[in-house]
């Protein structure tokens, strides 16, 4: 039977009707179905848009045809007359009794069934088919498995049915074999590498946590790439070309092209207004671009915001900033000019999320500064899409305005793609100071959907095991407070201070931002510390005088202040920290513990070589009816508590006599140190840095001297000193540390390692 198109079988429908002899203005109340086998005739009438009883004309007649079509379910209709009745004869197509999954370990039949557009009852359509198989490799996309094939069966089941079956190979993780950059004469690769978010997967990325390829990280690159570039003086920078190569291994060859330019500083700063009544001087103190200065893009964003809210705050909320930026190219200079205008009235109307099937859409809109109502600013709209990108909830955001029901409305349309946020993860490492430990956990970044974070995670080691349950509600009240918890369980061991502890705690607390870049946590915490000695043949009498269980409860405080331009590896600006507890809120100690630290980030030469100092203190004072700090409160230092080259709890007051010889730490600490991280030259595919270290510190003073087993231990401030290089080998996002100190300054009794390894990794 030669095949019609739908168009032509509508049009022949249609004929028919006019054959028979009715006039085009007729109508029909009576409808009767004619070839239906498995499909029930108030399905056929109810997907046509018809019921017995309710006349419709010719008109009517041929858009129910069109409904018929394309509802799938059939591959031909006609509708004839006869004695004022339409008879619409229907051949329904083979129908879907169920949609399976086979193959797919990694990904759920749930999930996938969510992607997919047929299910039980469907037309068996060829073309719809091929669009469930293109999104069911779009969601293996997302997760980095590129070479997956997918194929569809249909089995009959003997009356009209079938089983749609889909037959996954989900093929292996893609990796980042390569990333290359090309034109970058002034900055290095190993800079922009760490600029990127795409990293090349080392030796053990098979067997560890991967750098897998995304197709989203490439627009993520490019816009890191541009932003270092305009951040450190290119203003005219580009990316002219990038590429991702998928090899015969599977794997992809990203690839950059850069048109550096050259670099600016700033020149001339001015400032015009062009809005009656409005002054530019009452904005100039908020503006961060200072002429002389290397140009900055973040120093003219910032000062954009900064005007415009001033502006609303003043009752100006259309007043708009914009910088107009002449180069002077010969000179090296860029002129500045902020220019101070109205914007067209224009509200928004209302906020329409979409895509967020597990996300609640409270989560998204609260991003938002803006509201239904609002004057419409675009600058807060691109702030609230990067907000939402920054979650991490979402592989797509797209957010867009279109026209509203008026001319001076806008609607602002979300579209988001949810991302996988929950991850269970295992791991182990070493350090030469802890010796051996493996983990597992489980992490939920979106628990239910509200945004929250809920982890789990257990520890066991050599010298400690730990389970601990946290949770964090990051906008509490829909307010930028953070509300969190942890609850802990740990069993620990300490071979240089002879004893082991039994620790059960919980830990409130609550943080509020105190600028752009500080926030203020306050928090409770109550803990039960059971100390013993019983498995330690000499342990020090000031240490036994310890033993025992101590209900510690109390409140701490803490701020931070962190401008340093990257969260995970800096290489410019500082960060200071302090904070304070007090122990003596019922249970049976009482203390107050302050500590600070600050740290600052130089780049030495084009980021290559980052330059790092810090210092930082904490002092612990007994009162009330406790007459000393026990020792798990007391500070230690050495191992990985600080000061490389000497092992844990290998310096500061100790009693040693005969067979005791242990650490007792101190109630004081203080320590300082510099670090200059840099490349050895080596082909960027190993991986291997270096970095050289000094460091001096001191942990010192003790409540009771008197007791030890040696008599009076000598619990004076003495300086020790140490300085070192460190290999750094970078194994596909993990880091292989060796470390080589040179501990010169120490004293006899103190305990030091003159190498030592670590390594840390999820897998």
């Amino acid at each position: 039977m030669k095949k019609m198109s739908f168009t032509r079988k509508v049009a022949t429908s249609v004929a028919a009707l006019m054959v028979a002899g009715q006039a085009w203005a007729a109508s029909y109340s009576s409808f009767q179905v004619v070839g239906n086998e498995r499909i029930q005739d108030s399905i056929v009438l109810g997907t046509a848009g018809l019921t017995q009883g309710v006349a419709v004309d010719d008109s009517g007649l041929n858009n129910a045809i069109q409904r018929l079509y394309t509802s799938g379910l059939f591959s031909d209709v006609d509708v004839r007359v006869s004695n004022g009745r339409a008879v619409i004869t229907v051949v329904e197509n083979a129908t879907i009794s169920g949609v399976y999954f086979e193959g797919n370990d990694k990904v759920k039949d749930e999930e996938i069934a969510s992607n997919v557009s047929l299910g039980a009852r469907d037309g068996l359509d060829k073309a719809k088919i091929e669009e469930d198989i293109q999104s069911i490799r779009r969601l293996y996309a997302a997760r980095s498995r590129f070479d997956i094939d997918v194929k569809a069966q249909a089995i009959s089941n003997g009356n009209g049915t079938y089983k749609l079956i889909f037959v996954i190979d989900e093929g292996s993780v893609s990796e980042i074999d390569r990333v290359t950059f090309s034109g970058n004469d002034k900055v290095s690769d190993w800079t922009l590498r760490r600029v990127v978010n795409s990293s090349e997967a080392g030796i053990f990325s098979n067997l560890f946590s991967q750098d897998n390829f995304a197709t989203e990280k490439l627009a993520s690159d490019k816009d890191a790439i541009l932003n270092y570039y305009r951040d450190n003086g290119y203003y005219d920078a580009q990316i002219r070309a990038s590429s991702a190569d998928y090899d015969a291994g599977g794997n992809f060859y990203i690839s950059y092209s850069i048109l550096e330019g050259p670099k600016y500083d700033i020149g001339n700063v001015t400032y015009v207004s062009e809005i009656a009544g409005v002054e530019t001087n009452i904005f100039q103190p908020l503006v961060s671009v200072r002429s002389g200065r290397t140009y900055k893009a973040s120093d003219i964003v910032d000062s954009i915001e900064a005007i415009e809210v001033e502006a609303e705050r003043r009752g100006l909320p259309f007043l708009r900033a914009n910088p107009v930026i002449t180069t002077r190219e010969n000179d090296g200079l860029l002129d500045v000019e902020f220019v101070l205008t109205n914007a067209s009235r224009v509200y928004v109307e209302r906020i329409d999320i979409h895509g967020n099937d597990q996300t609640i859409d409270r989560v998204i809109r609260r991003k938002f500064e803006t509201s239904e109502g609002d004057p419409l600013n675009a600058r807060k709209i691109t702030e609230a899409r990067e907000e939402l990108e920054s979650l991490g909830f979402f592989s797509q955001v797209q957010v867009a305005a279109r026209e509203g029901s008026t001319s001076d409305k806008k609607i602002i349309d979300v579209e988001v793609e949810e991302a996988n946020t929950g991850s269970l993860s295992f791991g182990g490492g070493y350090s030469s100071s802890d010796s051996w430990s493996l983990n597992a956990s489980f992490t939920e970044r979106n628990f239910l959907g509200r945004g929250q974070y809920l982890s789990l995670s257990i520890d066991y080691g050599a010298t400690s095991q730990t389970g601990r349950l946290s949770f964090a509600e990051p906008a509490l009240f829909d307010r930028d407070l953070l509300g969190a918890f942890d609850l802990y369980y740990s069993e620990s061991s300490s071979s240089a201070s002879s004893y082991a502890m039994t620790n059960i705690g919980f830990e409130p607390r609550l943080s509020l931002p105190t600028g752009d870049n500080s926030r203020l946590t306050l928090g409770y915490f109550i803990r039960s510390n059971d100390l013993t000695t019983e498995d330690y043949d000499n342990p020090s009498p000031l240490v036994v005088a310890d033993e025992g269980e101590v209900i510690t409860s109390g409140v701490s405080a803490s701020w931070v202040i962190d401008k340093t331009d990257s969260a995970n590896s800096p290489s410019k600006g500082w960060i200071f920290r302090a904070g304070g507890k007090i122990a003596g809120l019922g249970g049976d100690a009482q203390w107050t513990q302050a500590a600070t630290k600050a740290k600052v980030f130089y780049p030495v030469w084009n980021d290559d070589i980052v330059l790092s100092a810090e210092v930082e203190g904490g002092a612990i004072q007994a009162y009330g009816d406790s007459t000393s700090v026990r020792i798990n409160e007391r500070y230690q230092l050495g191992g990985n508590n600080g000061l490389t080259g000497f092992n844990s709890g290998g310096l500061g007051p100790r009693d040693v006599s005969g067979d005791v010889d242990v650490a007792l730490g101190g109630n004081y600490y203080a320590l300082a140190r510099a670090n200059l991280t840099f490349p050895l030259g080596l082909p960027e595919t190993f991986g291997i840095s270096a970095a050289a270290f000094w460091e001096v510190g001191s942990v010192w003073g003790l409540d009771d001297v008197d007791g030890g087993a040696s008599g009076v231990i000598d619990d004076s401030f003495i300086l020790r000193g140490t300085r070192g290089l460190s290999l750094l080998w970078n194994l596909g996002g993990q880091t292989l540390s060796f470390n080589f100190a040179d501990p010169y300054q120490k004293e006899d009794y103190d305990e030091t390692e003159e190498f030592t390894v670590s390594f840390v990794s999820k897998f």
